[in-house]
């Protein structure tokens, strides 16, 4: 089980793909809720601040830490937002 999937909490920083501002399409967000791990990944919710903007909340956003499954789901899914560690 991947580390930092089950060290997932609240109050972890962690970047949003798929919020577009300022010309940048990846924006810092702080875990507001973690759910359980589901095959490889984490659903989550999450406070993000666009650069220039007000926060957002999203909920049910999907989280990664593998780089070729986080690839993968954005390419299949162009217009949905992700989270991952960097």
């Amino acid at each position: 089980m991947d580390e930092q999937i089950t060290n997932l909490k609240r109050g972890t920083i962690v970047t949003v793909k798929g919020v577009v501002s300022n010309g940048h399409d990846e924006q810092p967000a702080i875990v507001t809720y973690a759910g359980e791990l589901n095959e490889g990944r984490a659903t989550v919710n999450v406070k993000v601040f666009p650069d220039l903007d007000e926060s957002i909340d999203l909920t049910s956003v999907p989280f990664f830490t593998d780089p070729e499954k986080l690839a993968t789901y954005i390419q299949e899914n162009p217009l949905t937002p992700v989270t991952f560690i960097e």
